[in-house]
């Protein structure tokens, strides 16, 4: 996978590894008590309906660890609208969404096919003063991919400071599935990503 991002206390926290565009931040190591066990239910699990019946189960959410996880399960099941309001609802419980919050979020709606919602996230992120990563970036790029918005891939990219393979990645194939064919395109920017020395097994698809 993908190295992990920055967190503010590496020694406080461990990280949960939800889908190569959001990492989670999960409480200190020790014994789980029973909100994390219910929250650990949320991973990886593609019912539907026991996540939502997992999330009644923890409502009211308490922290910014429990939105992240929830928002990021109801991605995983193609529930985008949700995952968005979840989001949205954190300001109005006194809680600062964080970059694993958004990150999970621009997943949901990407896979759901908003590109326009996954780029409005990126500007929230910024207002919200909260440093996109490398994995913010690719979850937008994906769905804008998904989209056959390559100029628009291409405009973003271009915008990254320091991107990785995950965010050439969906460029490259949205370039070379453009109609009519941007192949060329395509395979100068595959070029430009490996002359930067950027793991091959990251440039999936290519």
């Amino acid at each position: 996978p993908p190295p992990p991002p920055l967190v503010p206390n590496p020694g406080d926290t461990q990280l949960v590894y939800f889908s190569r565009a959001a990492y989670i931040a999960m409480p200190p190591r020790g014994p789980m008590n029973d909100r994390q066990r219910l929250v650990g239910r949320l991973k990886n699990n593609h019912n539907r309906e026991d996540v939502f019946a997992t999330i009644r189960s923890l409502e009211p959410l308490k922290d910014e660890w429990e939105f992240a996880h929830c928002i990021a399960a109801l991605g995983e099941v193609h529930e985008d609208g949700r995952a968005r309001a979840l989001l949205g609802e954190m300001p109005r419980r006194g809680l600062r969404p964080s970059v694993y919050c958004f990150n999970a979020c621009i997943r949901a709606v990407g896979r759901a096919g908003q590109w326009r919602e996954a780029l409005k996230l990126l500007d929230e992120m910024e207002r919200a003063r909260v440093a996109p990563t490398n994995h913010s970036f690719s979850a937008a790029l994906s769905a804008l991919d998904k989209a056959a918005e390559a100029d628009r891939a291409l405009d973003l990219l271009r915008k990254i400071r320091a991107p990785d393979g995950f965010c050439y990645s969906p460029v490259i194939h949205a370039l070379a599935n453009a109609s009519p064919s941007r192949a060329a395109e395509a395979l100068e920017l595959l070029e430009e990503a490996l002359a930067l020395r950027l793991p091959a097994r990251d440039l999936t698809g290519c």
